[in-house]
């Protein structure tokens, strides 16, 4: 028989953790467009090329990332909310 130990704190915990790491991970590609401005203000248009053509393919695979943590995360704090009340439920029913 198997079984199965699950922490709904850890779950939550990690839920937060993630909506932080989203949170900063937004901020870093909403500052890189100054990157960006910065290379094209020093007056190499092949630097400002190329950075350009990071930005928008790193770009791409860091919302990527986010979209896949935030749903990662919403599935956590929704687990973590199931087994409190699961846990919840089963301590009322025992109750004499």
């Amino acid at each position: 028989m198997s079984h199965i130990e699950a922490d709904p704190g850890a779950l939550a915990a990690t839920a937060r953790a993630l909506d932080d790491a989203t949170a900063v991970a937004r901020e870093v590609h909403r500052g890189s467009r100054s990157l960006s401005d910065a290379a094209e203000a020093g007056g190499s248009a092949r630097l400002a090329a190329a950075l350009s053509d990071f930005r928008h393919t790193w770009s791409y695979g860091l919302g990527l990332v986010v979209d896949d943590a935030s749903t990662l995360a919403r599935m956590l704090g929704q687990a973590a909310a199931a087994y409190e009340g699961t846990d919840r439920a089963i301590g009322q029913a025992c109750r004499p």
